[in-house]
């Protein structure tokens, strides 16, 4: 037992924090296997500008799932791991990264791509939370008309 609490908290507390970033998730949690499939159907993914890449290695150190290495910046797009946070587009300090459409060529436009990216996340999040909002509502009407949250 006293093995596994050490552990534990070596994988999960300790090493998280000397390196800053959520080891355990990147590389032993189940879910990050998951997060790769959603990868391999989404339409986006984060590309990188060689030209404008100057290897400042800035984009490696703020992502959380390590999908960004010397290797992804050589390959011109993030490992398939990528969640799409957008650290690296928003520390990069040439602008090199963007969020772009699968199998289309990089543009100059950064912002539409970005919009491109946000719209669609945006809507697919409203429509999965959109069921909890109506349900929370009904139950906020409820406790003030009836004094009850549940619903019959």
């Amino acid at each position: 037992m006293i093995i596994f609490l050490t552990l534990f908290a070596g994988l999960v507390v300790i090493l998280p924090l000397l390196a800053k970033k959520r080891i355990q998730c990147g590389l032993f949690c189940p879910f990050g296997a998951f997060q790769s499939f959603t990868n391999k159907i989404s339409p986006f993914e984060v590309r990188v500008d060689k030209d404008l890449c100057v290897k400042c290695r800035k984009c490696i150190t703020v992502c959380p799932t390590f999908s960004m290495s010397e290797e992804s910046l050589d390959k011109g797009k993030a490992r398939m791991t990528c969640i799409k946070c957008g650290k690296c587009i928003d520390n990069c300090p040439k602008g090199a990264l963007s969020f772009h459409i699968k199998g289309t060529s990089l543009g100059d436009d950064r912002t539409a791509q970005r919009l491109l990216f946000l719209f669609p996340a945006f809507l697919f999040l409203s429509t999965m939370a959109g069921g909890n909002i109506q349900s929370a509502i009904v139950r906020i009407i409820g406790l003030f008309t009836t004094g009850s949250l549940l619903t019959h």
